[in-house]
């Protein structure tokens, strides 16, 4: 996670195993911009495809 001026940009790893078994572990880049201490905006960037493929 890195700061600078009113963005905060992080990476984060997800792992669930769902109700069917399959594996869920995904990878993703966020940006937040910051207005007045709070989150004012939110950019995601992730595999979608994996998403499909587990969940359909």
């Amino acid at each position: 996670m890195i700061a600078e001026d009113d963005r905060v940009a992080a990476e984060i790893r997800s792992y669930a195993t769902t109700k069917t078994g399959k594996i869920y572990e995904n990878d993703y880049h966020m940006i937040f911009r910051i207005r007045a201490g709070k989150i004012a905006e939110v950019k995601e960037y992730t595999d979608l495809m994996h998403a499909t493929e587990i969940f359909g």
